[in-house]
């Protein structure tokens, strides 16, 4: 029995967002399970134009991959399009194949865009969520995905979290009371862990906001990137920043391995007088699930 092919469109040229086993694992788990479920998969990528308006951009990449689609002659029992880049390609090619076609987005970023003049520039965002897909999959990521599905009529569509890493599973026993001793949380102490990457999409600043009404609330920031320094910023205006931390990056050497591995008096943990914020650097994950626990 031939297997039916699915065909994935996609704008990277890895299946690992950075490289092969490194950054986010949804599309590969996407395309594992399309395999577990009978298809034969076929991923498609194909180079992107030169950079021009945003409209233009997205036009003309889509007119590629409908190019390089019709010359590989595959015909599909189901198309997916993974972000919104090449959705009009493969809204097209359902639509001509009449088969499914399924949007998969890995996160919202028109919804994060402030002012709101600026969403123009995520205008094929807003195309492809009002394209009729059969079926739109969304990674819950914070960033109000479903009110924009309501607001823009979106009606079959499903929010998927992130999972949990296989390799990091076997610390899933560690009990509570030791994880939160290695962290240097004492009994009692509430605490919130935000860990993404610190870019302006992840709308880390909402957790500074809100534990900054919350007095008896302390907030761990783990992750790295551009937005570090303004969210530092932020932390010190509001009288939530310790004076010891600075401004620049900790890193995986620093806090993160003295407080998971139980080292010193956990002096890099704890928080100071007045202090409610504490960045961590980038925390490897087994690292990561300990202070999930």
């Amino acid at each position: 029995m031939v297997s039916p092919v699915s065909l994935n469109l996609s704008p990277w040229p890895g299946v690992w967002s950075l490289g092969e086993g490194r950054g986010t694992p949804s599309e590969y788990y996407t395309l594992k399970a399309q395999e577990e479920a009978g298809f034969r998969v076929i991923r498609l990528f194909v180079p992107p134009p030169t950079r021009l308006p945003p409209l233009v951009h997205f036009l003309l990449w889509n007119l590629r991959f409908l190019q390089t689609v019709r010359r590989t002659r595959v015909v599909p029992a189901l198309v997916v399009s993974h972000s919104p880049t090449p959705s009009f390609a493969a809204w097209r090619l359902a639509r001509k194949w009449r088969i499914p076609a399924v949007l998969r987005m890995y996160g919202l970023y028109w919804a994060g865009r402030n002012p709101a003049w600026k969403r123009i520039l995520d205008l094929p965002e807003w195309i492809a969520l009002k394209l009729p897909f059969d079926l739109v999959i969304m990674t819950e990521d914070g960033t109000c995905g479903e009110a924009v599905m309501r607001r823009l009529g979106v009606r079959n569509y499903r929010f998927w979290p992130n999972g949990i890493e296989p390799e990091i599973l076997p610390f899933r026993d560690l009990p509570r009371a030791e994880a939160r001793r290695r962290v240097g949380l004492p009994p009692g102490q509430k605490a919130v862990l935000v860990a993404c990457r610190l870019a302006g999409w992840k709308r880390v600043e909402r957790a500074i906001h809100v534990v900054s009404h919350l007095p008896d609330v302390f907030l761990y920031v783990a992750g790295e990137g551009p937005e570090g320094p303004r969210l530092k910023t932020l932390a010190a205006r509001l009288g939530l920043l310790g004076s010891g931390q600075g401004f620049g990056s900790r890193g995986r050497e620093g806090t993160s391995r003295s407080a998971i591995l139980g080292e010193g008096e956990h002096a890099q943990t704890s928080f100071g007088l007045g202090e409610r914020v504490r960045f961590l650097g980038a925390l490897p994950k087994v690292e990561l699930w300990t202070w999930m626990r």
